[in-house]
């Protein structure tokens, strides 16, 4: 199975997109195939990973149905599926029927082309 791993709090200024560029940074580099979602209206990480947020977006992907593949964004830190500020209007996603599994729904025709058979957990 393909590992996810979330980075998530309410607050911000807190250091999320930081510490999610660092660990994909870190997880490509030991070389495994990394795919960002950057779901912050800000879209730091989109920034920081020199992704273009004027393509589709995570917001055109969750709430469109436009194809994950169309909305990845290949760069030298790996795959990013990129934010925008548009992501502000996601309240809209409130009044969508199963709108809490949008994101999952979006992602699984992807899913399988990031994993990686060689991922152990080497925990002390």
């Amino acid at each position: 199975m393909t590992p996810i791993i979330a980075v998530i709090n309410q607050k911000g200024g807190i250091g999320k997109s930081t510490t999610a560029l660092a660990l994909a940074a870190g997880l490509k580099r030991n070389g495994f195939r990394v795919l960002s979602v950057d779901l912050d209206p800000q879209g730091n990480m989109t920034y920081a990973m020199a992704a273009d947020p004027a393509g589709p977006t995570s917001l055109d992907m969750m709430l469109n149905g436009t194809d994950a593949l169309l909305v990845i964004q290949q760069g030298d830190q790996g795959d990013i599926i990129p934010a925008s500020t548009d992501l502000i209007r996601s309240n809209t996603l409130l009044n969508l029927p199963t709108r809490e599994y949008r994101l999952r729904e979006s992602l699984k025709p992807i899913r399988k082309a990031f994993y990686t058979p060689k991922w152990r957990y080497h925990g002390r």
